[in-house]
């Protein structure tokens, strides 16, 4: 597999909280054969951060594809009036999306984009983002805080018919009403 690195706001959030920025990677499967065999299947993704004397700071993660479905945040017990094999069948849901990471990428050259971070333009603060962060105001899981400007972001990538499995950036936060950067490092 083959990958390349952008960054940009996304551009479709709820308008009542605004639009944050994210720093994801796109990761391509540019096989020379374009055929099913050469399919990546079971695709996991683990994220960890480090600071930059090396040392783990945050993770491992389970990462999260950023075409994959949301998970469904919803209040326990059911709201009066529903019935409980809804409220049973949205739970098996969630759990689902938050155990089942695993993707398939084609290698028709198309990329699949893993979110790495998030963080809003008002704040200097910035999250790991994966499946996890939906359950908090503004995805701002706070065990998922990163403390200082600069990470070194660790990708570990395992599945079937995956070639690269361990893929190294720096993460920079720009600070308050910037983005961030992020770059492959060697």
């Amino acid at each position: 597999m083959k990958w390349f690195v952008d960054t940009r706001p996304v551009t479709q959030v709820n308008e009542f909280l605004g639009q944050p920025y994210f720093a994801h990677v796109m990761i391509i499967n540019n096989s020379k054969y374009r055929d099913k065999e050469s399919t990546a299947n079971k695709v996991i993704a683990l994220i960890e951060a480090y600071n930059l004397k090396g040392e783990l700071v945050l993770g491992p993660i389970i990462g999260r594809w950023g075409d994959s479905p949301q998970p469904v945040v919803r209040p326990f017990p059911p709201k009066s009036g529903e019935m409980q094999h809804t409220t049973t069948r949205i739970a098996s849901f969630v759990l689902q999306t938050k155990d089942s990471p695993e993707v398939e990428i084609s290698s028709n050259g198309l990329p699949k984009e893993l979110n790495i971070a998030l963080k809003w333009p008002e704040s200097s603060e910035c999250y790991l983002f994966n499946n996890n962060s939906y359950g908090y105001t503004r995805f701002e899981n706070p065990k998922m805080k990163l403390k200082s400007n600069n990470h070194k972001i660790r990708i570990t990538l395992s599945g079937e018919n995956v070639d690269d499995t361990e893929l190294w950036f720096l993460l920079i936060n720009k600070g308050k009403n910037k983005g961030f950067s992020i770059n492959r490092l060697s």
